[in-house]
């Protein structure tokens, strides 16, 4: 009897909302509707559910927009939105209250919704005023409800921040929006009772990294390890003077810089590339100066030197010199390399320290100087030559010999190689080509064997060259994270290549594309002003280190401490951050499961000149530290028979410049572990067999591509081609 009288009791409730809902069908569709509902009440076995959803949805079809639009008439807060593919109706409320937790106010939205059959019905069906009225009283007493838990969600987040309250390694704001998100969740579900357990595991990740904080920092302090500049106590005790020769290209920096080397009784010139160390060797020559070479993957150590010149990477803090000269200061502020420069200026062992470099460096490296407590001495030097903007742009057929165009992708530059080859001899340089090709490259340039040179921003560096003009394909390239605008520091770099003392008398730059000739224009006017250099500077972690984190993490996982190390190590400065590049981070990975390794080995591995862009190069590293770890010795390998003509398309080019990468690597390992790499010799003559390869193709004329792209203005390639990929996949 009572199951009737409750089916009884809900088929009123249905046959209502039935009624509403026909009445709210226009007249033509209504005598049908009707016939249908008048079945399957009839029908036993008819189902009244179906009836009413397909009514429902039919008339919010019809009367959604109109409906909506007079609820809103009556009340502008009740805005009805629609759900379930537009099939159903959703109404929200919300509210903006303030939860005090703590000494906090934090903005909590509490927000009720309305839906479900009979709310549907009523909203079509009913008329505008009343269904407001019904609508905001339900809501409203829902928001109460949300609003009377408060005094529970203030009492459970503020317990929750107490806990934390007195440590000082946690992230108060990522903490603030773990309480606020949580807070807002639980007033919304009405689910207060399982806000603490929500905020405990929403918190999980900032518990651990508290904790890793406050581990990290007690094994860097208990190792006196903090204070960055107390790591090199050769520099310490030698009481540095620091001269910086400041001054835009073609100013004369480095050959300043290198007299006063050439004038020390022992020194060291530190490049950020090998080409300008070789330079530097030779420079220092011509001075009457013996200096030794020194790079990753090269050895040139001459008997009885005084001197070094080497790559900034080789820098020796425990060799103490007169004098050092360190090279483009500027590169301070690099992503990834960065941190060579910071650990030259901070810990370069030597009475005089001279600097060269770009004058927006000035403001970071006083603040170095300031830290470091050693007198600095500003030289500011002028250029020799005019530097110009061209007013329109150049384009490929307008290109004179003394011209330099740049690109941003190896690509781009041999495509521009390959569409300038048939009316000049062109020299090529860009960084897949490995030193000894890019010093061939910038000597036919220099000698006039190359009328013109297409390169990629590898020349920005400091490279004499005789220059007239620079011409920019594009002021667009990719950096390795994303595709972006040349700085204006970039910029200046590379344009400021042109007009070579003793050369030219005026050097200029220009733009291929039209649409670029503003900002070239913009930038290299005189009263143009570059945006100063102002840090952090980046502090790569030394063994010292690695050694302290293992020890105070518990772990022998070089990943894992590398990892900490960047997150959670500050130094004594704000000057200062950690620098943990995501390549050393993914080498780490691949030599991590070779436990028998020490760590300090797998943090030099981690460092290795690896290019991660390449399959092969990256299989022959893992097989590489598998035979350092089983103590056997490593395979060098044969070079393939093409090597000995020249490419006849640009797909053996780069299987040439990957070979040279891998031997490039075995060099670099066989210097650090020669009984695991004993074929040195015959590796730098397999080298000097790919360069010689590499060497001949470029000057060579007509090389087949996979898609042609030669005459076409260089950069914005890169997106065109992303294009093309997206159309055809």
């Amino acid at each position: 009897m009572s199951d009737s009288v409750e089916t009884d009791v809900r088929d009123a409730a249905q046959l209502r909302r039935l009624a509403r809902l026909l009445a709210a069908l226009p007249a033509d569709l209504r005598e049908e509707a009707e016939a249908d509902v008048r079945r399957r009440i009839e029908d036993p076995s008819a189902s009244l559910r179906k009836a009413e959803k397909a009514l429902r949805r039919r008339a919010l079809g019809l009367r959604f927009d109109e409906a909506a639009a007079a609820l809103r008439a009556h009340d502008p807060e009740l805005v009805a939105e629609r759900a379930d593919g537009g099939w159903a109706l959703r109404l929200p409320l919300t509210r903006t209250v303030h939860v005090e937790v703590g000494e906090e106010s934090l903005p909590v939205e509490l927000r009720a919704t309305l839906t479900g059959p009979d709310a549907e019905a009523r909203f079509v069906a009913d008329p505008p005023a009343r269904f407001a009225r019904l609508a905001r009283r339900v809501l409203e007493r829902r928001l109460g409800r949300a609003e009377a838990r408060l005094a529970d969600v203030r009492e459970t987040a503020a317990a929750f921040l107490a806990q934390r309250a007195d440590n000082v390694f946690y992230d108060r704001l990522a903490l603030r929006r773990v309480v606020h998100a949580e807070v807002q969740r639980a007033l919304s579900e009405g689910e207060v009772e399982l806000l603490s357990r929500r905020l405990e595991r929403a918190a999980a990740p900032l518990d651990r990294r508290a904790g890793e904080k406050e581990i990290v920092r007690a094994a860097i302090h208990d190792r006196q390890l903090l204070v960055y500049k107390d790591l090199f106590p050769r520099a310490r005790e030698l009481g540095r003077r620091l001269t910086f020769f400041c001054g835009p290209t073609n100013s004369g920096k480095t050959w300043h810089a290198l007299n006063r080397l050439a004038e020390a009784g022992s020194g060291a010139y530190l490049a950020p590339l090998r080409l300008l160390a070789l330079e530097g060797q030779e420079e220092l020559g011509r001075r009457g100066v013996v200096a030794s070479f020194l790079t990753g993957e090269e050895r040139d150590l001459r008997e009885d030197a005084r001197f070094v010149a080497s790559t900034i990477e080789m820098l020796n803090p425990e060799a103490v010199h007169d004098a050092v000269v360190i090279d483009e200061i500027q590169m301070l502020g690099d992503r990834d390399r960065g941190w060579a420069w910071t650990q030259a200026l901070i810990g370069a062992a030597a009475r005089d320290v001279f600097l060269t470099g770009s004058p927006d460096a000035i403001p970071v490296v006083r603040a170095v100087a300031e830290y470091l407590g050693e007198p600095l001495e500003i030289v500011p030097l002028e250029r020799h030559t005019s530097l110009e903007p061209l007013g329109e742009a150049v384009p490929l057929h307008r290109i004179r010999p003394g011209t330099a165009v740049i690109a941003f992708s190896r690509r781009d530059v041999i495509a521009l190689k390959e569409a300038l080859s048939p009316r000049f001899t062109v020299a090529v340089i860009y960084g897949n080509l490995t030193p000894e090709v890019r010093r061939e490259e910038a000597r036919r340039f220099r000698s006039g064997e190359a009328e013109v040179l297409c390169a990629s921003d590898a020349i920005g560096l400091g490279l004499n060259l005789p220059i007239e003009t620079v011409v920019l394909s594009t002021l667009r390239k990719w950096d390795g994270v994303e595709e972006r605008e040349l700085t204006a520091s970039e910029l200046l770099q590379i344009g400021g290549r042109a007009g070579r003392f003793g050369k030219y008398e005026s050097g200029y730059v220009a733009a291929m594309d039209p649409r670029d000739v503003r900002r070239i224009r913009e930038v290299f006017a005189p009263e143009f002003a570059r945006e100063p250099l102002s840090g952090p500077l980046g502090v790569r972690p030394g063994a010292e280190h690695v050694g302290a984190l293992a020890v105070g993490l518990e772990t022998r996982r070089l990943g894992r401490v590398l990892s900490a190390f960047r997150r959670a190590v500050h130094f004594d400065v704000p000057l200062l951050e950690p620098s943990v590049t995501d390549s050393m981070e993914r080498l780490a990975d691949m030599v991590d499961p070779h436990t028998r390794l020490p760590l300090e080995q797998r943090l030099l591995l981690a460092s290795a000149p690896v290019d991660e862009r390449s399959d092969t190069v990256l299989r022959q590293f893992a097989e590489w530290v598998e035979a350092i770890a089983e103590g056997r010795t490593a395979e060098l390998g044969e070079l393939p028979g093409w090597i000995r003509g020249r490419a006849a398309a640009d797909e053996q080019m780069q299987r040439a410049e990957t070979e040279a990468k891998r031997l490039m690597l075995y060099a670099w390992l066989a210097f650090r572990d020669p009984r695991t790499f004993p074929e040195l010799d015959r590796c730098q003559g397999m080298r000097q067999a790919v360069d010689a390869f590499i060497e001949r193709s470029l000057a060579g004329r007509g090389m087949r591509f996979r898609e042609s792209e030669a005459g076409k203005p260089a950069g914005r390639g890169k997106r065109r081609r992303q294009r093309k990929r997206r159309r055809r996949g």
